[in-house]
């Protein structure tokens, strides 16, 4: 199997999400009770998450947006409030730009740093999220060792959808001469990750960190492995 570009998932193949999520939410909350103290004078961090939840059930069409949900659900606080025009500008640019920042305070597990950038002596790495977290945000120091970054509110759809991943072939196709069956992607996911990529020609290693069983109508990647260290191609 000759490797020119490796993909890689982020959430929870590169660190673990819910507790930079859990950890977003509470200190985004904490500064609305300081600049917006309507907001958690009102709502815990749980009925906003229930709101959002019903925004996206609301509206599918963003589906693979989750910034703009995001945005929504603050604009639908401001007209609540009935916020002045000033304070609804206010929550809407500093409150998404609060969340993002603290949404991009990651964790790498243990391993990934090192591997990372051994594999980028070798490779050419690229990304591909379903979230809004990224790489140049976050204070990792990842985003120096990959060459291209790509997601679900780029794309407009999510992973597995074949589009997503059909836009990083022709990537690498057109600026590495690179074909599907040089490219493996390694994502936590059985569906979004890795039958997605399978089905547009991708290779596939699947990071199974969590022990989980694999889903048995799905056909089995070509490599299964617990953390980024015994990653071999």
């Amino acid at each position: 199997m000759t490797i020119k570009i490796i993909s890689f998932d982020l959430d929870d193949t590169l660190w673990p999400c819910m507790p930079t999520i859990h950890q977003a939410e509470k200190n985004l909350h904490h500064w609305y009770s300081e600049h917006f103290p309507e907001i958690t004078c009102k709502y815990s961090i749980e009925d906003l998450w229930k709101q959002r939840k019903q925004l996206f059930a609301n509206n599918p069409h963003l589906s693979h947006n989750i910034s703009a949900i995001r945005k929504l659900s603050l604009k639908l606080l401001a007209k609540e409030f009935n916020y002045s025009e000033t304070k609804t500008k206010q929550l809407l640019s500093k409150g998404f730009e609060k969340y993002l920042y603290e949404r991009n305070q990651v964790t790498l597990y243990d391993e990934v740093y090192n591997v990372i950038e051994n594999l980028s002596k070798n490779y050419i790495l690229f990304s591909i999220s379903n979230g809004n977290a990224k790489l140049s945000m976050t204070l990792t120091g990842l985003e120096q060792f990959f060459s291209y970054s790509h997601n679900a509110e780029a794309s407009g759809v999510q992973k597995p959808h074949p589009k997503i991943f059909n836009e990083i072939k022709q990537h690498a196709s057109i600026n590495y001469q690179a074909r599907a069956d040089e490219i493996i992607h390694i994502g936590d996911d059985p569906e979004t990750d890795i039958f997605g990529a399978m089905n547009v020609g991708l290779k596939t290693i699947w990071i199974n960190r969590e022990n989980k069983t694999w889903p048995s109508h799905l056909p089995y990647p070509d490599k299964i492995i617990t953390d980024l260290l015994q990653v071999t191609i």
